[in-house]
């Protein structure tokens, strides 16, 4: 059941498809745990989007998506050590869907 943080995020979607004329060509998110980041790919797929780029960038020492990215499993950062303390998650889990590490 996504929870009311989730479905805002998914809204977004709703929105960007109301207004705008062609398919998004990219989505770029700043992500922290993993609440946005699984919206907005469940959001794109209800819009009949899924095909569109999701570019999603996390602040170094908060990097819980590019670790459990990398190790190929669900990862919790030993610490969180950006000055930005309101991100990082703890634990990743979104590695479902085609998701590539950039890196």
């Amino acid at each position: 059941m996504p929870t009311e943080a989730g479905e805002g995020h998914t809204s977004l979607v709703k929105e960007l498809k109301r207004d705008q004329k062609e398919k998004a060509g990219v989505v770029v998110l700043s992500v922290g745990g993993k609440g946005l980041l699984n919206a907005m790919v469940d959001g794109l797929r209800r819009a009949g989007w899924a095909d569109a780029p999701v570019v999603a960038m996390e602040t170094e020492g908060a990097h819980s998506l590019k670790a459990a990215m990398n190790a190929g499993w669900l990862v919790t950062l030993p610490a969180i050590t950006s000055t930005d303390n309101t991100t990082g998650g703890g634990a990743h889990g979104f590695l479902r869907g085609g998701l590539r590490s950039g890196g």
